[in-house]
């Protein structure tokens, strides 16, 4: 296993954005703005429970069509393919298996959710924000949540490019991201760390400014009229080029990690 340096992967990652940008960011607008913003506009009210309508359906579509968006661009940024028309085949032959690996990882994070709430004394029949706000013992035990989420955050940050780059199955995408951010892991976390903070302060900049923008030329966004269509668009789009920069920094860790060869100007 070869030593990991962010500042590589970093300016590896910069330069694979700067050649080749325009196939990354389309894919993520195809893949996963548009049908997220599908989801947003069919699915329950901000706030609002979630109830029986469109978005079923609309709901497990955008799931797939993200995890192949990802797969794809992974593949183009591992270097793997460099067509993009190949690198989304690839990325939908590559759906079940990391499909499959989110599926456990969120299985457990569930059993362990539903364990904590029941080591905290509320009733899981008559669980409600207000008694979960009151009572002490819950969010202590959302802070331990926390810190086994934000551990696993950093064992499985690879699963993608390893789905991507590997014939493996759920079990074998876990376990190869699990071998690779050992040794590293505090590296790991420090980027993670980073990454959560910049990721709120954009996304709370980004919310008060196209927010403003949007209420100043087209009015208060409300349920199901334009300002709420272009403000989710406007978001959207912010989030692709996120997604972006993300998966292609996590490829070329992931390149490093695995001890193979630089990436090629192509």
């Amino acid at each position: 296993m070869s030593k990991l340096s962010i500042t590589q992967a970093w300016n590896e990652s910069a330069e694979f954005i700067r050649r080749h940008g325009g196939p990354l960011f389309t894919i993520a607008l195809a893949f996963l703005m548009v049908p997220g913003v599908v989801l947003q506009l069919v699915g329950p009210a901000e706030g609002q429970p979630p109830r029986l309508g469109p978005w079923l359906l609309v709901f497990p579509v955008a799931l797939v069509l993200a995890i192949a968006g990802n797969l794809a661009m992974a593949s183009l940024a591992l270097g793997r393919e460099i067509v993009v028309g190949k690198a989304i085949a690839h990325g939908f032959r590559r759906t079940l298996p990391m499909l499959g690996a989110a599926l456990l990882f969120g299985l457990g994070l569930g059993i362990l959710l539903c364990a904590l709430i029941l080591m905290s004394g509320i009733d899981p029949q008559h669980v409600d924000a207000v008694s979960l706000a009151h009572n002490g013992r819950f969010k202590a035990l959302m802070l331990v949540f926390f810190v086994v989420l934000l551990f696993f955050a950093v064992r499985l940050l690879l699963m993608y490019a390893a789905a991507a780059a590997e014939p493996l199955g759920p079990i074998g995408i876990i376990r190869r991201s699990w071998t690779l951010t050992g040794r590293p892991f505090w590296k790991l976390l420090g980027l993670v760390l980073l990454l959560v903070i910049l990721f709120l302060v954009i996304a709370i900049v980004v919310r008060v400014a196209l927010g403003s923008l949007v209420f100043l030329t087209l009015g208060a966004p409300q349920a199901g009229n334009l300002s709420t269509l272009v403000l989710l668009l406007l978001t959207g789009i912010v989030n692709a080029a996120i997604a972006v920069a993300v998966v292609t920094l996590v490829a070329r860790i992931y390149v490093q990690l695995a001890g193979e060869p630089p990436i090629k100007g192509t």
